[in-house]
């Protein structure tokens, strides 16, 4: 996704032109182990590439929890149910 991206930064509902680079994740509700610190695994930084929810929220937060403004659209889209074709 992340190659698609950065070979076609501009859709019908996004457009990340702006960006410098991008970075992909994976995220996971397990606790998942890389053996080897090295490419794909870890970024130029040591983040993991892999990361459970709340480690992904900490890296794009720097820690810092949503304020309380965000609560209540966070539990909306936790009941949106997503239906189509994804690649």
């Amino acid at each position: 996704m992340a190659e698609r991206v950065a070979k076609e930064p501009k859709g019908t509902n996004f457009d990340v032109n702006w960006a410098k680079s991008i970075e992909w994740r994976v995220v996971s509700p397990f606790v998942e182990f890389a053996w080897k610190i090295n490419e794909p695994l870890y970024d130029d930084d040591g983040v993991p590439r892999v990361l459970q929810v709340q480690e992904l929220l900490d890296h794009l937060t720097e820690g810092r929890v949503p304020t309380k403004r965000l609560v209540p659209l966070i539990k909306d889209l936790r009941k949106v149910e997503l239906t189509g074709t994804w690649h």
